[in-house]
């Protein structure tokens, strides 16, 4: 936000306006909330396309319509960049980067977040997913789920036909 130089994050995950659980079949109909207790968003490609350069249907398009949708007033909205990525994690846990500008020490909550949000072994137990905030626990200087959970589509491109998703205590590569 410019009055604020920088940009603002969600205190929540992003979760679906529907009290269904979503599931790899859903599509993207549901409407996009910020608030605690929803059901996270979750089984949503980057686009309606397997072009990671198109930016329409999936995520990268209910990322966009966010705002205006929500009549948020002069607000852009769209899927995080890995810099600011990097800027919150920072923010959340200094440990987040070593001096020398290497990421992940050890002790660092973002490099183990295990216990701060939902994780599950194998792509069939999502649908047991916590709600949005659900756990007082999952928070880190106000802000929930934010390492842990699912994983999420960010700006970043890896390649030129790629991007990098984030969260779940990892960061990969999706090709």
């Amino acid at each position: 936000m410019l009055e604020y130089n920088g940009f603002y994050v969600g205190r929540y995950e992003a979760g679906t306006g529907s009290s269904s659980k979503r599931n790899w079949n859903s599509g993207i109909t549901d409407d996009v909330v910020v608030k605690q207790g929803k059901n996270v968003y979750n089984w949503i490609g980057w686009s309606n396309s397997d072009d990671m350069k198109v930016e329409t249907g999936g995520a990268v398009q209910k990322s966009k319509e966010f705002a205006s949708a929500n009549n948020y007033i002069s607000v852009t909205s769209t899927l995080i960049y890995g810099v600011q990525w990097d800027a919150i994690m920072q923010f959340i846990d200094s440990g987040y980067k070593n001096e020398d500008g290497t990421l992940y020490e050890k002790n660092s909550f973002v490099a183990n977040s295990t216990g701060k949000g939902n994780y599950v072994a194998n792509y069939s137990e999502i649908g047991s997913l916590a709600q949005t905030g659900s756990n007082s626990d999952y928070a880190v200087k106000n802000i929930y789920d934010l390492a842990g959970n699912v994983e999420e589509w960010t700006m970043e491109s890896y390649y030129p036909f790629s991007r990098v998703i984030r969260g779940r205590c990892l960061q990969r590569y999706w090709l």
